[in-house]
């Protein structure tokens, strides 16, 4: 049985680990019953991608040898890469019991601890970590993403930019420092960022979408325009590539070509309710008020509590003079969201046009209420009083 043994160690370290499971099965067949062998064997189906396999070999291997602190570690890595972050958590507790500077395991646990929501637990795991091994760019970099899913986008720029340091091709990691330095309005640093990965893989979708958002902050629209126009043509498929591009172009006066690109858009996912909501504004801006109140139709039929919608399509049958309508329709954005100044005020304003003036005042006195000083509420709620007392 040693001589497979061997051999699959050899395969193994070749990175022959198909063949390296081939031995070590025929060792196992000969009756070979020794926890590195297991523990081997898991590694080898790991490095396939048999997660369940290797698991239960690391499993086997602590049953032959419960102090095998190894096999814990691997088995709790494994278990974290499935997503099963309890169970990775009980097995990188247990490998840290016994050796508490293990900073692979420190790691991982801040990992793991991050995906259970317990983020303040996970940042301590990745201080110790980095004590005891500085340059340890995975705890770094998830140090970093710890940081940003706080909001503390600025700790998480200096690690990111940590890990680049140490390796400046680290294009996950320059993606979320352009992200965070979104987040702090640092749009010409975030162009860097994502420019460096595009130098890197010239079709990264993540950095075009994101140099894109950059561009646009900045009032770069044209420029913004271009990476979209990159987007559409490696990626024909992807509705968010249309519906940005769109509203870069109603961003700079162009509805027809916006609504083009909404409807694009939407003709690959028809229930993309952005676009569907920005096609509705664009035809509003076209004065295409019926397509526009077609949109809406379709926003309030995905989801009956959508209030934008039942607020657009308010406004769209005020301009069409159905007022007994759009009331209705401001009537049911008001439900459910009753703190909405402009809500009040365009029903109190669509109430007047159908002579109902009593509650057009009270409409108009909630608005101020709500939103006390303003000069259009005050000069229609005079109008709705003086057209009540003729």
């Amino acid at each position: 049985a040693s001589p497979y043994y061997n051999r699959g160690l050899v395969r193994a370290e070749l990175g022959d680990s198909g063949k390296a499971v081939d031995d070590f099965n025929r060792a196992i067949d000969l009756g070979l019953q020794v926890p590195e062998l297991y523990h081997n064997r898991g590694s080898a189906y790991r490095d396939l991608g048999d997660l369940d396999r290797a698991i239960r070999d690391f499993t086997r291997a602590i049953e032959l040898e419960p102090l095998s602190n190894l096999s814990r570690y691997s088995r709790g890595v494994t278990r974290l890469n499935l997503g099963e972050f309890d169970a990775a958590l009980q097995d990188l507790n247990a490998v840290l019991d016994l050796d508490p500077d293990n900073a692979g395991a420190l790691r991982a646990r801040g990992v793991a601890l991050g995906n259970l929501g317990r983020t303040d637990d996970a940042i301590k795991d990745f201080d110790r970590c980095l004590s005891l091994d500085p340059d340890n760019t995975e705890a770094l970099s998830a140090r970093g993403l710890a940081y940003a899913s706080l909001g503390q986008h600025r700790q998480a720029i200096d690690d990111y930019t940590r890990v680049i340091a140490l390796d400046p091709s680290a294009v996950r990691v320059l993606y979320e420092r352009g992200t965070a330095r979104l987040h702090l309005d640092e749009a010409m640093e975030a162009i860097d960022d994502f420019s460096a990965i595009l130098d890197i893989d010239p079709e990264s979708i993540g950095a075009l979408f994101g140099r894109s958002m950059a561009r646009e902050s900045l009032g770069k629209v044209e420029e913004a325009i271009e990476d979209y126009d990159r987007l559409v043509a490696l990626y024909p498929d992807d509705a968010m590539a249309y519906q940005g591009r769109g509203s870069a172009y109603f961003s700079i006066g162009e509805p027809g070509r916006a609504a083009e690109d909404f409807g694009r858009a939407i003709a690959l996912d028809p229930n993309d309710v952005q676009s569907l909501r920005n096609r509705a504004m664009t035809y509003m801006k076209l004065g295409d008020l019926e397509k526009a109140i077609a949109d809406c139709d379709r926003l309030v039929e995905l989801d009956p509590g959508d209030v934008f919608a039942y607020y657009m399509r308010g406004g769209v049958l005020s301009r069409l003079g159905k007022y007994d309508a759009a009331v209705q329709d401001f009537s049911r954005a008001i439900e459910l969201d009753p703190d909405a100044v402009d809500f009040y005020y365009q029903r109190g304003k669509c109430r007047v046009e159908l002579g109902e003036y009593d509650g057009a005042i009270k409409d108009f006195d909630e608005a101020e209420r709500l939103a006390p000083g303003s000069p259009a509420v005050a000069r229609d709620r005079e109008n709705a009083v003086r057209l009540a007392e003729i």
